[in-house]
């Protein structure tokens, strides 16, 4: 059901350094990157996964501001249904 959590970094190199060690052990490697903002790690891009990036909002990483999870859906008419309520 969780397609991805993404967290919030305030120096994502470092971020990118650590995770590029760690998510090996769990299988998992870079799958995704979009310039210095965002990287996913994974083991498919239809499986879930972890992403660290900058909040979107440009302000510091804390707590809640960076971190999102997403509901994956194998349907628009699911995304639809969600969204209606």
């Amino acid at each position: 059901m969780i397609g991805y959590v993404t967290v919030g970094s305030n120096d994502l190199e470092k971020a990118r350094g650590f995770y590029d060690q760690l998510m090996p052990a769990a299988g998992a490697s870079r799958i995704m990157e979009f310039g210095d903002n965002f990287t996913m790690y994974g083991t498919a891009m239809n499986r879930p996964a972890l992403a660290v990036c900058k909040p979107y909002d440009g302000n510091s990483a804390t707590a809640g501001n960076g971190n999102m999870a997403a509901i994956a859906c194998d349907s628009r008419a699911k995304v639809d249904a969600i969204h209606g309520k």
